[in-house]
């Protein structure tokens, strides 16, 4: 005898099913400011006329979508993909950039210890960012 779809699952896979469905729902909205960035740089050359050129833009999100799809496949614990993007991406919003942004903003108002805590915090950062992305990446090695 058949069942319906709606009868054979249980409340876990629907949970599932619907986290599925908004993480392929909001990919977009997530991707839209990296696009934005990157889709200018790497059309430099392709005239803005050139009839082709929105072809190459599907191209480009085609394949960064694939790229995140994929490295997220070959990741087999999702708490280590997120270590990984922590380390790698969120220490350089949180740590290195701010006082990087805040030295070019204010270089010449800024006195020599205000110019040194900022070099210190950013150097603090990146071994940071080093150090947890390499623990990361080994994490990782070692449970596939």
């Amino acid at each position: 005898m058949l069942c319906s779809a709606l009868n054979c699952l249980s409340p876990f896979l629907y949970v599932k099913l619907f986290y599925t469905f908004s993480i392929m729902a909001s990919h977009l909205v997530q991707f839209y400011v990296a696009i934005e960035i990157i889709e200018p740089m790497a059309f430099k050359n392709v005239a803005i006329d050139d009839p082709k050129r929105p072809y190459y833009g599907y191209a480009l999100r085609a394949a960064l979508t694939v790229g995140a799809a994929g490295l997220a496949a070959v990741v087999p614990d999702l708490g280590l993909f997120i270590s990984l993007v922590g380390a790698a991406g969120s220490s350089g919003l949180a740590i290195i950039f701010p006082p990087l942004i805040h030295l070019a903003a204010f270089w010449r108002e800024a006195g020599v210890l205000w110019k040194v805590r900022n070099v210190a915090i950013a150097l603090v950062g990146i071994i940071g960012m080093v150090t947890g992305t390499y623990a990361t990446v080994m994490e990782i090695i070692e449970t596939m």
